[in-house]
């Protein structure tokens, strides 16, 4: 969650959140604005965590490029307009209908943004022409988490309000390197009223939000704060 150039803008991790923890979602929106101190910096393990998925994910690349895929890389820039520049490079690639593209920037102009790690080129007709694409993250995980599911989703509806059709898989890369597949249809309902539900209550009052003990409270950054 950000709030950038007067607007709030969201994320699949802000779904995820909201659905560990309504309250969450009320402290992440007053840190945006300003009005909260900022989330503490990260443990050496979460650290660790993140420096290995990133290496996973630049290993999956390499693995791309040795099989001789095209790949067009999108370069993330800060603020409003940073993200405006890398969506429109975006939606240029796919429509010249790049093989793979990396780090793709997706935003719908309004409210919700998202970083792809890869779009894959598919041999199924959209708006774009004889092709489209699907999405495909990397994690580090041994097998398939909901949340990735959630993420995938989202990322998928930022493809289909470009490429005018919903792409047909999403795909998830593992930590063995094992490459899984799901039908975005089958979980697409679900991801609807999930945002739907944030998106209603975010444009709610949500200073009675309260600190409910939930299960995502032994790993929140924020209760691992108050408590240190």
């Amino acid at each position: 969650m950000e709030h950038v150039d007067g607007r709030l803008i969201f994320s699949a991790t802000d779904l995820i959140n909201h659905l560990e923890c309504p309250h969450l979602t009320h402290l992440n929106i007053q840190v945006a604005r300003g009005r909260e101190d900022s989330e503490p910096s990260r443990s050496d393990t979460t650290n660790l965590v993140a420096r290995k998925g990133d290496e996973h994910e630049r290993a999956h690349l390499d693995r791309l490029a040795e099989e001789g895929r095209e790949i067009m890389r999108i370069e993330s820039e800060p603020g409003l307009e940073g993200m405006r520049r890398g969506a429109r490079e975006t939606v240029e690639a796919m429509r010249a209908g790049a093989e793979v593209i990396y780090q793709g920037v997706l935003f719908d102009g309004v409210r919700w943004r998202g970083y792809s790690d890869f779009l894959h080129r598919v041999e199924r007709p959209s708006e774009l022409g004889s092709f489209s694409y699907e999405v495909a993250d990397t994690k580090l995980a041994r097998r398939v988490k909901p949340y990735f599911l959630l993420q995938l989703c989202f990322y998928s509806e930022l493809v289909e309000a470009i490429q005018g059709i919903q792409p047909a898989r999403m795909h998830v890369v593992l930590g063995t390197r094992e490459s899984q597949a799901f039908r975005v249809a089958e979980f697409a309902a679900y991801y609807c009223s999930v945002k739907h539900g944030f998106e209603d209550v975010v444009g709610a009052d949500l200073s009675t939000t309260y600190p409910e003990p939930v299960e995502h409270c032994g790993v929140c950054r924020r209760r691992l704060r108050s408590s240190a």
